[in-house]
């Protein structure tokens, strides 16, 4: 997830990793809750 602005972002699949860079006045809900 890179440079975003204003935004609301939901990614609730499995990651193993995520970068969240250059955001700003962003919600960002990352990652599932079990396997």
């Amino acid at each position: 997830v890179l440079n975003c602005h204003d935004s609301v972002i939901y990614i609730l699949s499995p990651l193993r990793y995520v970068i969240v860079n250059g955001c700003s006045d962003a919600t960002v809900v990352l990652g599932a809750i079990g396997k």
